[in-house]
């Protein structure tokens, strides 16, 4: 269902609802956070470890960033053990959102094992 917005009059004054199914509204904001590769892969295993549990995916020599974060983000959503966030490929970085709001979402993760640019030591943002 969408949302709509009406207009009722009365005189000169005039009020704007916004009209929206019961439960559309977010209760809190989801935790973000990134990791980037750096250059193409020389067949390392790169560790991915979120909200303590670690996740090894091999970066095979000459694979592109492009292609080794597409892989890890679809792999990381394909585990059943791994509904803490959500991933998402973007030109050579992996995007995490948590799947939970609030400041408990604001979940530890790290990279290891090749060149990556990491946003922080946790997600952020989560309230």
């Amino acid at each position: 269902m969408r949302s709509r917005a009406s207009t009722l009059s009365a005189g000169v004054a005039s009020l704007t609802l916004l009209l929206s199914p019961l439960g559309s509204f977010a209760q809190g904001t989801h935790a973000t956070g990134d990791f980037g590769f750096l250059g193409p892969g020389s067949g390392q295993t790169v560790t991915v470890t979120v909200n303590g549990m670690q996740f090894n995916f091999q970066y095979a020599y000459g694979e592109s960033p492009a292609t080794f974060a597409d892989q890890v983000a679809e792999e990381l959503n394909a585990f059943a053990e791994m509904d803490d966030v959500s991933a998402s490929p973007g030109y050579g970085s992996v995007n995490l959102v948590s799947t939970t709001t609030g400041e408990s979402s604001d979940y530890p993760f790290s990279v290891s094992g090749a060149p990556v640019e990491v946003s922080g030591p946790t997600l952020t943002g989560g309230s």
